[in-house]
């Protein structure tokens, strides 16, 4: 019980606190206080005259107002100091509860130095956050009456303090006490006590900005930026000027503020700006846009800031969608339905049962539990919207195509299609003629797609969806009129890799690779600067019947790697190791199993990329070690667990067994042929099976 002891660990374990809360860290600071308060409670009981320790403890209850209620749960108070009883044990109390304890605290330190001005000052700014905090509008009152009475006479006490003067004219501008006169008096009386104070200039700007004196406002947040350029309040109150008025520079200025420091109203102000421009339609791949949203990574900076934002403020409802949305566009799904499923929960008791609200939240969340692969979660979601406005509609539609329901999803599409307008006509006839293509219906199919080719404007879904259609079906006629439909309607950069695809498609079923080839070559040197026609170049070498060039598919691949360093893409990692394993070049096969490692790192889910990594292993021969040498065998094994399709689990299952004969491990190999033959027995490869199998006994025996 050393007191100087504890008092020193009390103010480092108070430092902490402001240290967590400054970098929004809300349990951590919790934590922190908890042992604040354990701490100084020890002090207090050891040496209950000393003014400082009742007013640490006080200043460390009073960080508690910028924290959610439901986070605060104190536990290491004694319940002697809450009661004035005798009682040694402690108690569990809560926000409002510390808020009090803040107050008797600061009373029994003023008690102890009765004229010491700071104190009265203290007190009459816990009284004002309790006035906030309270949802008790008699106790708001109370709360505001008392934190007036104190503030005054701290400031009678010392006139020259500038922090007392501007406490009050914050305290006066409360909802219960609001005299706009006298706040304004205190912040000009703050001013001038201090002529370094920009708190009390951007409070004053503040005063001024919630009466609509825009140019009042500005200029008083102008002198606070030239008192101290780093004071991030001032900065956004520039922004809500510059918002209000119209002005170009506002999203600027919260990004700005962003880099300044965590607040609330900045985090808050920026989001919306970054959604309001990601959902203009007319800003859509200008360079205004790429410049505020791509180039100043907006979208993850926004994400940090709400994230911030939600765990301070916990019942704003619209700030749980925008981070959800903004989760979406970084394709974070998983996260965003996590949020969703917090602002659901949320929307139940702050809009009771508002059925435009919960249609809005129950939307985001089936959307977002669609592109997650949740369709019939999604469906449930969306069945349960109130609202049929369109967009509603067809995301329901696709929620059903994409959970199988293929039935009810053309029901939908049609009754969508009574409702939208003539430029939207032709995009829901694509969709309709894409099920009934799904389903087998190719007349219906083919019918639809051509309909939607009619409206005007023109779905370019649709003319690509016909195309692609003729491909399949050796159509070559319907596919050529498709793309010359496409042609008539001129370049498109959206649509530009899938038009180059389907001419070389159609080249290649003709019969005419040289043609497809010479497609593909056209495109790279009409936009060489697009990673997306290099991939398209290595791909069709390494797929035609051409004889291959696979140094020039190569170096397609390093090309579209070194172009997409903005938009990391992952194929062209595939396709560089596909090209080197093709060519004659045995130096550089372990860089091919480097390319495809990276390819796997980057989509474990793909099937390509695992069978690629086992050809990598076999190239790379490593057998002379034991424990290499059963690497290409867990490779296959794993492959093989994974493979839904019959045709690539075939050839799985032939390298596996060819590679565990060549380790020979003979027994392993006969049982995995056994049972490949009694799982494939209707495939059409089934004889090579036979062949290894009889292969395998002869080793045997022998």
């Amino acid at each position: 019980d050393y007191t100087p002891a504890l008092k020193g660990l009390g103010e480092c374990y108070l430092s902490e606190v402001q240290t967590s809360l400054s970098e929004f860290l809300h349990l951590k600071a919790v934590d922190k206080m908890n042992k604040c308060l354990e701490v100084l409670s020890q002090a207090v009981v050891a040496e209950p005259g000393f003014c400082c320790l009742w007013k640490l403890m006080a200043d460390c209850c009073m960080l508690v107002e910028n924290i959610p209620s439901a986070l605060v749960s104190i536990r290491t108070v004694p319940v002697s100091i809450l009661e004035s009883t005798d009682n040694t044990g402690t108690k569990i109390i809560g926000k409002e509860e510390l808020l009090h304890l803040a107050v008797r605290c600061y009373r029994k330190a003023l008690k102890i130095q009765p004229h010491n001005s700071g104190l009265s000052h203290d007190i009459g700014y816990t009284y004002y956050t309790l006035s906030v905090t309270s949802r008790d509008v008699k106790n708001q009152h109370s709360h505001a009456e008392s934190a007036v009475k104190w503030l005054k006479a701290a400031v009678k006490m010392d006139p020259s303090n500038p922090r007392y003067w501007n406490t009050l004219g914050v305290t006066a501008l409360l909802g219960c006490t609001n005299d706009p006169a006298f706040a304004q008096h205190c912040f000009i009386k703050s001013c001038k006590c201090d002529k370094n104070n920009p708190t009390a200039w951007t409070n004053l700007g503040c005063l001024y900005l919630k009466h609509n004196q825009e140019e009042l406002a500005h200029r008083a947040f102008k002198v606070a930026q030239s008192l101290d350029p780093q004071y991030i309040s001032c900065w956004i109150g520039q922004a809500i000027v510059a918002e209000k008025i119209g002005h170009v520079e506002a999203m600027d200025l919260y990004r700005h503020t962003t880099e300044l420091g965590n607040h609330v109203e900045s985090a808050i102000g920026y989001a919306t700006w970054v959604c309001s421009v990601l959902q203009d339609p007319e800003k859509l791949d200008t360079k205004s846009r790429n410049y505020a949203i791509d180039r100043m990574d907006a979208v993850a900076v926004s994400i940090v800031c709400l994230s911030k934002y939600v765990d301070r403020v916990d019942d704003d409802l619209a700030a749980y969608i925008m981070l959800g949305y903004l989760l979406e566009k970084e394709k974070l799904h998983s996260s965003a339905v996590r949020v969703y499923n917090r602002a659901l929960d949320l929307a139940w008791t702050v809009t009771y049962g508002d059925d435009e609200k919960m249609d809005v939240v129950k939307f985001c969340l089936g959307r977002a539990l669609g592109s997650l692969g949740q369709n019939v979660e999604a469906v449930e979601q969306l069945r349960e919207l109130v609202d049929t406005r369109r967009g509603y509609i067809s995301t329901l539609a696709l929620a059903l195509f994409q959970s199988g329901q293929r039935k009810e999803s053309y029901q939908t599409y049609e009754n969508l299609y009574k409702l939208v307008g003539a430029g939207e006509k032709s995009a829901v006839l694509t969709a309709l003629g894409i099920i009934a293509y799904r389903v087998g219906d190719l007349d219906r199919a083919k019918t639809l797609l051509f309909k939607s080719t009619q409206e005007k404007p023109a779905c370019m879904e649709g003319l690509l969806a016909l195309c692609a259609m003729g491909l399949t079906k050796r159509d070559f006629t319907l596919s050529s009129a498709a793309l010359a439909e496409i042609l008539k309607h001129g370049s498109n950069e959206e649509f530009s890799k899938d038009v180059v695809f389907l001419s070389s498609s159609l080249y290649s079923l003709q019969g005419r690779p040289a043609l497809a080839l010479k497609c593909l070559q056209k495109s790279i040197h009409k936009n060489p600067c697009q990673y997306e026609p290099w991939t398209q170049l290595a791909w069709f070498i390494l797929t035609s019947s051409l004889p291959g060039d696979f140094n020039m598919a190569a170096l397609s691949c390093r090309c579209a790697i070194e172009l997409s360093q903005s938009t990391p893409a992952q194929d062209p990692w595939l396709y560089l190791g596909l090209s080197i394993l093709h060519s004659d070049s045995v130096c550089d096969v372990r860089q091919a199993l480097r390319s495809v490692q990276r390819f796997v790192h980057c989509d474990p889910s793909s099937m390509s990329g695992w069978m690629a990594l086992a050809s990598s292993c076999f190239a790379l021969n490593a057998t002379k070690d034991h424990d290499k040498m059963m690497t290409d065998v867990s490779y296959l094994q794993l492959c093989v667990s994974r493979c839904r399709d019959a045709n690539i689990q075939m050839w799985l299952l032939t390298q596996l067994i060819l590679s565990l004969i060549r380790h020979d491990s003979l027994q392993d190999a006969k049982q995995v042929c056994h049972q490949s033959q009694a799982k494939l027995r209707k495939h059409q490869e089934l004889p090579v099976l036979i062949s290894l199998s009889q292969y395998i006994s002869n080793r045997t025996t022998n």
